[in-house]
């Protein structure tokens, strides 16, 4: 109750909760109780930090024995024959551990380390620690000599919370003798007195119907909820079937056979076929499973055993190949090694295909896929051609290529005039001639002139063969 360890007097009439401890960093998980030296011990499951703990009867100075490697520690009790507490703590995943110490929190020890449970309560009698799973909603055994396996004992509709084991002769143990006085003293008989009360009905006294009146209000007993304790929580609560509480108060439904669902408002009516028996594996099952008749198979017994058996003895027959595409005899589809029963199913993958196992279809004679394939390559090559098209428009073209001759002559003349000899004009060969004849010859550069000596065949093209004009016109 909001993070509090809570205890009620059974001595008087007083028997009105009281608060133990109030814990503002811890979330105690469950106690046990060492009755002989008045040690209350407590699991923590804060996550952020969980701890094992224990404080003294009427103290509230708590004591922290275990605090590193673990998880989320659950169900605690203690040995008083081996004077030691064990302890179930569920790990990160899927994993749990079962472990043990001393009653001061030493000599800690692995017990048992498992997967796929979650273990909640815990319990030790003799040489067996007891747990339960809420998981499976078992209650589990394993035995501390041997070290074997945990064996589950037990199923339970609900989950199973809380688990109590008898405590035989811990009267005779040294730390317990104080035990045999108190048992002494509560044997002894009790004389009960009665006092006559008269009960004025001036005023007008609120009534709970399925509670304790307790500071002007009802306080509800479990199922049952309303102003005055009136409503049952099973009222109209399950379709069909009949109601029942948890151990926390919540309502459940038992459903009937044929029925399920949360609150069996699943129905099997019509589902399974061929006097197939209809069952919810679990109650929130979705779709119910079906047992079938014998000579029945198949998700709702719609397939028959005896009409694959016929099929398979009239497909023996070779004489039967030959009517395999007639019309009339189209119950069973026939092939040189199985048959397919097409009663059962008359999709046009399973007239096609030829094996009743494998279920295979020719795609390559199918239209439709020939189609999507065609399409397919047609995309594929047209998404080639745009792209290779796209690169060519981008690539950017060669740079063309200009000669020129720069003159650098700083006593240049105009181009009319004739230099004298041995003077030599260098000119721009482009501003020679402009296409016309040139009135003025023009000169080949000096340091040009070896390089054009080395070719025969252009000779006749060089600057200083244009003054015989002969040649070249």
């Amino acid at each position: 109750m909001n993070h509090t360890i809570n205890y009620i007097s059974l001595k008087g009439e007083n028997q009105r909760r009281q608060i133990l401890f109030i814990f503002e960093d811890a979330r105690p998980q469950d106690i046990a109780v060492h009755i002989c030296n008045r040690y209350i011990y407590w699991t923590n499951s804060n996550t952020k930090r969980p701890t094992i703990e224990r404080a003294r009867i009427g103290s509230q100075q708590r004591e922290i024995i275990v605090e590193s490697d673990l998880g989320m520690p659950a169900g605690i009790t203690i040995d008083y024959v081996t004077q030691r507490i064990y302890w179930a703590d569920i790990r990160e995943g899927i994993f749990y551990r079962l472990e043990s110490t001393n009653l001061v929190g030493q000599e800690r020890q692995i017990e048992f380390e498992g997967i796929h449970t979650e273990p909640f309560a815990v319990a030790v009698k003799n040489e067996y620690l007891y747990f339960t799973d809420l998981r499976r909603n078992s209650l589990w055994k394993y035995d501390l000599a041997k070290n074997s396996p945990p064996l589950e004992i037990r199923n339970f509709e609900e989950k199973p919370m809380g688990l109590i084991a008898k405590k035989e002769n811990i009267k005779t143990l040294p730390d317990c003798k104080i035990l045999q006085e108190a048992y002494h003293n509560y044997t002894k008989p009790v004389i009960e007195k009665f006092q006559k009360i008269e009960v004025k009905n001036s005023s007008k006294k609120l009534e709970c119907i399925n509670g304790t009146l307790q500071d002007g209000l009802c306080r509800c007993t479990r199922g049952f909820t309303g102003k005055f304790c009136e409503i049952s929580l099973c009222h109209n609560y399950c379709f069909s079937g009949t109601c029942h509480l948890t151990n926390q108060g919540y309502p459940y439904c038992h459903c009937p056979k044929g029925s399920g669902g949360t609150r069996c408002e699943r129905d099997c009516d019509g589902y399974c076929l061929n006097d197939g028996d209809c069952r919810f594996s679990f109650p929130n099952a979705r779709l119910p499973t079906c047992v079938c008749q014998e000579g029945f198979r198949g998700l709702r017994c719609e397939g028959s055993v005896i009409t694959d058996k016929l099929c398979d003895v009239y497909c023996s027959q070779e004489s039967r190949l030959e009517h395999n595409n007639d019309p009339e005899y189209t119950y069973c589809k026939c092939s040189r090694r199985s048959y397919v029963n097409v009663m059962d199913n008359q999709s046009p993958q399973a007239l096609l295909s030829t094996s009743n196992s494998s279920n295979f279809v020719n795609y390559f004679q199918d239209p439709v896929f020939i189609t999507m394939i065609c399409i397919t390559f047609t995309v594929l090559a047209m998404c080639l051609f745009l792209t290779i098209y796209i690169l060519h428009l981008r690539r950017k073209p060669m740079p063309r290529i200009k000669r020129r001759y720069i003159v650098n002559n700083k006593n240049s003349t105009s181009m009319t005039e004739r230099p004298q000899h041995p003077e030599q004009c260098e000119i721009t060969i482009e501003n020679c001639c402009n296409m016309n004849v040139c009135e003025t010859p023009c000169f080949e550069p000096s340091k040009l002139q070896s390089y054009h000596q080395s070719r025969s065949d252009d000779k006749k093209m060089l600057l200083p063969n244009m003054e015989r004009t002969e040649d070249m016109y």
